[in-house]
């Protein structure tokens, strides 16, 4: 629940007006964030991973925005840490996208894709290699709960914007950009 927070919060501050989820086995397996946001540039995606990282600072009037959930990326490096993370995205005006991808906090790969504007982040194996940490997860019901938990609060939040969730492959729930809330 809290990587899919991260990654909503992330997709929501880059402007999104769509955003998915997709969980396998309560996001275990997989947690996959798609949007149609402002994407990142190629520069900063290199930078995605390092510590403390952001793409959401490019002048000093930024710091005190408070639009903002957070700064994009800062958490992605603890993502990383403990699982296999691919990133991929693309800004409006650059030719293709840059996918990076980061397992253990080792990069594994960084390589141009054809995609449109957004960013996808794929999360799997989370905590595979801090067992520890994964005996703390519940039942795949009571993960899923949590999960619905932090998504159903930003769909409520922004009612012009469409939110869908997914999971093992099944639909869960989808919410339609409203025009006009009550």
């Amino acid at each position: 629940a809290s990587v899919v927070k991260e990654l909503m919060e992330n997709a929501l501050d880059a402007s999104a007006t769509c955003v998915s989820v997709v969980l396998e086995k309560a996001g275990r397996s997989l947690i996959r964030v798609t949007d149609d946001g402002s994407g990142i540039s190629a520069d900063d995606a290199d930078r995605l991973f390092l510590r403390h990282a952001t793409s959401k600072i490019e002048d000093i009037e930024d710091i005190g925005e408070a639009g903002m959930f957070g700064f994009r990326g800062e958490a992605l490096y603890s993502i990383a840490a403990v699982a296999d993370v691919v990133v991929r995205t693309k800004t409006a005006d650059a030719a293709e996208g840059i996918s990076i991808h980061v397992r253990a906090g080792q990069r594994i790969d960084r390589r141009s894709v054809g995609m449109n504007r957004g960013t996808e982040v794929e999360v799997r194996e989370l905590f595979f290699n801090t067992p520890a940490r994964r005996r703390f997860l519940k039942t795949d019901a009571t993960e899923l709960a949590r999960v619905m938990d932090v998504f159903l609060p930003y769909v409520l939040l922004h009612p012009e914007r469409r939110f869908s969730l997914a999971h093992n492959g099944r639909p869960l729930l989808e919410f339609l950009p409203e025009s006009d809330p009550v």
